[in-house]
């Protein structure tokens, strides 16, 4: 098997990574537990991953230390009968062959920004499989490539190290800096420069997924056969602009219909991959009743604009996604 130390970087993912199998009955009793986790431990090339029970003293802490939507917080949220936080592929694999022989669900969690929950809840017995150890990201400008994404790793920290790199280059992602971008990119990757340079997903080279055999397969022998639960992804281009306008502005109409000396105000947050001469000229012919101005509008490097679509402060940008 194939380590993660191979030349091909890779990137765990967190979409369909959630399956059911055929049977489902939970671990009732001590014994039941203990073959689970012999089985791991016979299933694993590496030692044991970190396994937490819902009796272990960090569980629950663990459990929402990534959860976003609190409503899933509450005691009545099914839990699940082991967390899992492996740090080696080989682990990973362990934990979906013997799920799938207990009768187990197996849910998987990069960043856990998914506000229905599906990558930490279930309504049948299931195993969370965390993966807030895979966060690696290797930003080389010579070639124009991002290496090693891995699935915990934030949007923010990727904007933030290709800056580090490069005053003018970006990914074409999401605004929101916390999302893990194993989900994000196995979920298509919708940001704000779609229209112009697609998807993140359509900017992946290769994959590696684990399927619910438990190979390990890369895009040449997935592509043959079916799509697996977890996803190993390697990246793709960076291309992206010099110029960036950001524009903020509102404009105010007397309201009608919604009680005398009230008005609606309209807010539109854009952005545009260019100058703002340029900007002007194309709002001016597609929507003059905005009035827009240069005033309402602000040049900026990339990475200062995905700080300002998510709603940072305007200083010290970069700090905080690092």
């Amino acid at each position: 098997m194939e380590s993660s130390s191979s030349s091909s970087f890779v990137i765990l993912s967190a979409f369909i990574i959630s399956f059911f199998l055929l049977t489902s009955s939970p671990l009732k009793a001590l014994a039941q537990q203990d073959n689970f986790l012999q089985c791991i431990a016979s299933h694993s090339n590496q030692s044991m991953p970190q396994l937490y029970v819902p009796k272990s003293p960090s569980f629950l802490s663990v459990l929402q230390s990534s959860i976003y939507n609190l409503r899933f917080t509450s005691p009545a949220t099914p839990k699940p009968l082991f967390i899992i936080t492996p740090n080696h592929e080989s682990q990973i694999r362990a934990v979906v062959v013997c799920s799938k022989k207990h009768g187990l669900k197996i849910t998987v969690r990069s960043g856990g920004h998914d506000f229905e929950g599906l990558s930490y809840r279930a309504n049948v017995p299931f195993v969370l499989i965390d993966l807030v150890n895979f966060r690696t990201i290797d930003v080389n400008i010579k070639d124009n490539k991002v290496h090693g994404f891995k699935p915990a790793q934030h949007l923010g920290e990727v904007y933030y190290r290709i800056a580090e790199k490069s005053p003018v280059h970006g990914f074409p992602a999401g605004a929101c800096p916390t999302v893990g971008v194993g989900g994000h990119i196995s979920g298509g990757g919708f940001g704000l420069m779609v229209r112009k340079y697609g998807m993140a997903t359509d900017h992946v080279l290769d994959a590696r997924i684990i399927n619910a055999k438990g190979e390990i397969l890369d895009r040449k022998q997935w592509e043959r056969t079916c799509f697996g639960p977890l996803e190993l992804w390697r990246s793709d281009k960076l291309s992206i602009a010099l110029h960036v306008g950001v524009v903020d502005t509102g404009n105010n109409n007397n309201g009608t219909g919604i009680g005398s000396g009230r008005t609606i105000q309209a807010t539109f947050t854009t952005l545009f991959l260019g100058p703002i001469a340029q900007l002007l000229q194309v709002m001016e012919k597609k929507f003059p009743e905005l009035g827009m101005k240069q005033e309402d509008c602000k040049e900026m490097k990339w990475v200062e604009s995905t700080r300002r679509t998510a709603g940072f402060p305007r200083w010290n940008t970069c700090r905080y996604f690092a």
